[in-house]
Parts: C-alpha cells; sequence; structure tokens
C-alpha cells in the first residue's frame, strides 16, 4: 500500500515546486496547533504542519490529494477554503508534475480534478473563501484543457461578485432611503419633480457600478452585460437596481421611502419604460414649466407608487 511505502523517514528530499503565481501553497499557510486528526483535511495538514508536503515525491501527493481529500468519505466535511485548497494542489501537480506521473494516474487525476469543480456544491460559496486561489485554479484548468471546469469556476466567481456588489447595494439603499411610513391609498403615493432629481443624482453617483442584466437568468444567472450610464439608464434598470431592492425590507413602495406624509396625484404619467428615464424626468420638468405649475405638483409614476411584494396595492 502506498500508505505504508511512503513513511516520513523515506520520503524523498526533492526541493519544494516552484510556486504558482506568487500563492501561498498548503505548506506555508497554516498555523501551529493541535495534531489530533479527526477527519481528511485535519490529516492532510498534518502532513504540512511537519513540513513534509514540499519532500513528498509527485506520486505520494497524488495519493494524499485523491485517497485522503477527493475520495475521502469526510470530503463533504471540508471547510469551503479547505476544498478550494485541495483541488489548487491538484491542479498545481499536474502542471508542475504531470510528466513525472503515469498516464493513467495522470488521467485519473485531471477527471477527478474536473468532477471536484464541476459537481462542487454551492461552488460560488467555495470561491468566496478566496477568490485569488480560485482565480488562480481557473487558469490551471484551462492550462490542462479541462474548459467545462474552467467556465464554471469564472461564473462562479462571477456569481460571488454579484452577491457581494448585491449586499453592498443593499447597505448603500438602507444608508440613503429610509423609510417614511406606510401611505394607505395608492393615488396618494405620487412623486414630485424634486424627488424625481433626487431619483436621478443617486442614480448618476452609483450607476456606473450597474450592469445589463441578463435576459435569461436562468441560463446563466451570474452573467453581466456592459456597465450602465446616465445615457442609456431606464426604468427597468432602475426598478432592479434600485427600486425593488430598496423596497424589500418594508415591503412598501418607493414612494413610502421618501414621502413624509400622503401625496395626493395631481397628474397620471402614460411613458415607456425603455426610454431613459433622465428624458423622462425632463418631459415632465418640461410639463411644469410650460404650464406654470408649483414645484410641489405631484405626478403618479405607476413604478414609484405601487407596492409590488403585496396582492393589495
Amino acid at each position: 500500500m502506498w500508505a505504508t511505502q511512503h513513511r516520513p523517514n523515506r520520503l524523498s528530499m526533492s526541493q519544494s515546486a516552484v510556486q504558482l503565481r506568487s500563492l501561498p501553497r498548503l505548506h506555508s499557510c497554516e498555523q501551529q496547533g493541535s495534531e489530533r486528526v479527526g477527519k481528511a483535511e485535519e490529516y492532510m495538514y498534518l502532513q504540512v504542519k511537519r513540513s513534509h508536503w514540499p519532500t513528498l515525491s509527485p506520486d505520494c501527493r497524488l495519493w494524499t490529494l485523491r485517497d485522503f481529500a477527493l475520495q475521502h468519505s469526510n470530503w463533504d466535511s471540508f471547510t469551503d477554503k479547505g476544498k478550494l485548497r485541495v483541488i489548487y494542489e491538484l491542479g498545481a501537480l499536474l502542471c508542475e508534475s504531470g510528466d513525472k506521473l503515469k498516464e493513467d494516474a495522470m488521467l485519473k487525476a485531471r477527471n477527478d480534478l474536473q468532477l471536484a469543480v464541476t459537481e462542487a456544491r454551492q461552488l460560488p460559496r467555495v470561491v468566496r473563501s478566496d477568490k485569488l486561489r480560485a482565480t488562480a485554479v481557473a487558469g490551471l484548468c484551462e492550462g490542462l484543457n479541462l474548459p467545462s471546469a474552467a467556465r464554471r469556476l469564472k461564473e462562479a466567481l462571477g456569481a460571488a461578485k454579484r452577491e457581494e456588489y448585491d449586499t453592498a447595494n443593499l447597505f448603500n439603499l438602507a444608508k440613503k432611503f429610509h423609510f417614511k411610513g406606510y401611505i394607505r391609498k395608492i393615488e396618494d403615493r405620487s412623486i414630485t419633480v424634486t424627488q424625481l432629481r433626487r431619483v436621478l443624482k443617486y442614480c448618476s453617483e452609483v450607476c456606473h457600478h450597474w450592469y445589463e442584466l441578463p435576459k435569461d437568468e436562468v441560463a446563466n444567472p451570474s452573467a453581466g452585460g456592459p456597465p450602465l450610464s446616465m445615457e442609456v439608464l431606464n426604468l427597468y434598470h432602475i426598478d432592479s437596481w434600485l427600486i425593488w431592492p430598496a423596497t424589500e425590507a418594508y415591503r412598501s413602495s418607493f414612494i413610502e421611502l421618501i414621502a413624509e406624509q400622503a401625496q395626493p396625484a395631481n397628474w397620471c404619467v402614460s411613458h415607456c419604460w425603455s426610454q431613459p428615464h433622465t428624458s423622462l424626468v425632463e418631459c415632465i420638468s418640461q410639463h411644469v414649466q410650460t404650464r406654470s405649475l408649483h414645484r410641489s405638483s405631484n405626478f403618479w409614476i405607476w413604478a414609484y407608487a405601487h407596492r409590488r411584494r403585496r396582492r393589495s396595492l
């Protein structure tokens, strides 16, 4: 058995492999601590703590990664960062020492690497634990001609980035737009030109972080389009990035985040959602100027007045 052939006192004294892309390898990123072995991940880290990993032969390292990690019954109990480290080490080993491995062992290891990536559960969460290492793994998979694994890692990195930004977006919205209280009648949830310009001002500050969302989010939920600008920003974009997330906490309309009291409608606005929102606001402003209306005149716009998450209006 390999387990008895490769005892510490029989290990080869080969030098540590060149560190790929200056990332810390397993033998340099673990702190000294308890050497109790409770699961496969801890067993492998135990080898690392004793400084055995750099001196293991390629065959022994491959055996350790496959039999004590990927094919072990405790693989599901690995931490996210532990799984990513195992996948990274396996990819680096195949890239650096593939010529020293037998052909059948190399083929099996490539298959194990691909399966570990393509069948990983909650991959965006896994790559979020160490995005730099995950990016390196994607490069390794491309070098090993594993396009499906590389593609899934890149999609997961995109999803993790989107998830992080969604969290930051919600935080910024909560600071900028505070819930004022519910307005019972939907016809009293109108908006003024001043409030519309406040929305446009916020959009101009942050819309360069927003991007065109894919039409088919089921097929590729992490894919993002080009970044948005005020020249193209329309109500579909504002609804996705501003109105919907801002009203989620209180299941309210957007007007209930900016109006101190009921604002009965003076005018009802019929418009196209796909037109630039700047153009819509300018049209309403011109309407106010042409008719010499008071600046507190209220305009009823469905997107701002409706409570999207309630059956009642």
